[in-house]
């Protein structure tokens, strides 16, 4: 009857019955009563999917964040991030390498990653965010975001002055070093000098 309809319209209250009654309309009942209570609990294939997702999406969260620590870690110290090879357990992969593997032994997260990292080594498809190309993006963000806090706190500034030095690099091309001073304005004015680069 759901596929064809009805027309006999004088008979349709037994026709009604007749179906309400049936195997056919009881099975569907009974499924859509089913999928009600479980979206009310929060039980649906894709709830799951869901917290699958976040599960995964926390993961690679914390991974990131134990990966720009590393990178600012090395950078507060002027050391180099890379070496010849970028090769876990390698000895010639550099600090940044060092430092991973170095976290895995006491972290469970970066332990966990590292693991996937080494199964999955075979696989070039395979996302690990240990690249030179990743190191450079997190970088440049950390980058950005240490010279918009110095941008903001020059505009907090009520005096700053500009400083200007060359110096030439290893190919003798002048450089033009650029440093602003500040007085910072907090519980007693202090005096702070920001590098904002190299022109």
């Amino acid at each position: 009857m759901a596929e064809e309809g009805i027309n006999d319209w004088k008979n349709a209250s037994h026709l009604l019955s007749t179906h309400e009654s049936s195997i056919e309309h009881t099975k569907n009942m009974t499924t859509w009563k089913e999928l009600e209570v479980n979206i009310a609990r929060g039980r649906t294939i894709d709830q799951r999917e869901m917290e699958s997702l976040m599960v995964e999406w926390n993961r690679w969260r914390q991974v990131l964040t134990r990966l720009v620590e590393i990178i600012q870690s090395l950078a507060e110290r002027n050391l180099a991030l890379r070496g010849s090879t970028e090769k876990l357990n390698c000895p010639s992969n550099g600090n940044f390498f060092q430092e991973v593997e170095l976290l895995a032994k006491f972290d469970p997260v970066m332990k966990n990653h590292l693991i996937r990292v080494e199964s999955n080594a075979g696989n070039h498809s395979h996302t690990h965010y240990l690249g030179q190309m990743i190191q450079n993006e997190l970088i440049n963000v950390i980058s950005a975001k240490i010279t918009e806090r110095f941008v903001d706190d020059i505009k907090a500034s009520k005096y700053f002055s500009i400083i200007l030095d060359c110096t030439p690099d290893l190919s003798h091309k002048e450089q033009l070093s650029v440093i602003i001073r500040i007085v910072a304005l907090e519980d007693k004015p202090t005096i702070k000098e920001h590098f904002l680069g190299f022109l």
